[in-house]
């Protein structure tokens, strides 16, 4: 853990070592509620949802629950403060590196992989987990959100066709198992949305602050988030996008 929070930068106002225990702690929570986690604390009653576990909610057992515990906490490690666009448009050696294609998110996985490799080769070394972990931190990319979107509709409507998921061919469990592992991270990573209004200003601050890159064509650019809308509208649409992620757990 401490060789993990050493590796976010502190300069860096939202994507940092708090962030992560923000999402960590959100992941735990719906692990607890879809009952894939025992009731916390000990002798507490069960989530709603706990004991009548919707097909989808029954794919997530403990290992699942395990790997999205650990990518929490590294999904954003190493973050320097501005998103993919901002690094394939300044054509930066990261971008260049990743052939701009999920850019932060594969650098996070790289550099987490490495802390894991020193402090827990056990987990690096366990080629299941650490393709699960891969997986569900290339989820956190916004750019492919529409692509979940789409993946998310396909495993309502098989849903809804077959009831259940013990007929499913092994592949299709695995698909639908690592998309719901997807789904929940991408979840936890917005979830800042249904805290106080200052944290979502904070991450506000970050994506617009222009000073402290030294690049006049920031503005022009940058990030988008919040600079045309208000922050009240912006806080609006990042809360129905988290709805919809929350839907298919608990409704399927």
């Amino acid at each position: 853990m401490q060789g993990c929070r050493v590796a976010y930068n502190s300069f860096v106002l939202y994507h940092n070592f708090r962030h992560a225990v923000d999402v960590l702690q959100s992941v735990f929570y719906f692990l607890v509620a879809i009952g894939a986690l025992p009731p916390y604390p000990e002798g507490a009653e069960p989530a709603p949802y706990a004991n009548k576990k919707s097909p989808i909610a029954r794919l997530v057992g403990p290992f699942e629950a395990l790997a999205l515990l650990i990518s929490a906490i590294g999904h954003d490690v190493g973050h320097p403060g501005v998103n993919n666009m901002f690094l394939v448009k300044l054509n930066a050696p990261l971008a260049q590196l990743y052939n701009d294609q999920s850019v932060l998110e594969a650098f996070h996985c790289a550099a987490y992989s490495q802390i894991l490799r020193r402090h827990w080769p056990a987990a690096f070394q366990h080629k299941v987990l650490r393709k699960l972990m891969i997986d569900t931190i290339l989820a956190t990319d916004m750019g492919v959100h529409a692509d979940y979107m789409g993946k998310l509709g396909n495993l309502q409507e098989k849903i809804h066709q077959s009831e259940d998921t013990d007929g499913w061919a092994p592949k299709d469990i695995e698909w639908a198992r690592t998309l719901t592992c997807g789904l929940l991270i991408k979840c936890a990573d917005i979830s800042n949305v249904v805290s106080h209004l200052c944290f979502p200003l904070v991450l506000k601050n970050q994506v617009t602050n222009p000073s402290r890159h030294g690049h006049g064509w920031w503005l022009k650019n940058g990030p988008i988030c919040c600079r045309k809308n208000s922050p009240i509208k912006e806080r609006w649409n990042q809360l129905s996008a988290w709805r919809r992620h929350c839907s298919v757990v608990h409704q399927n």
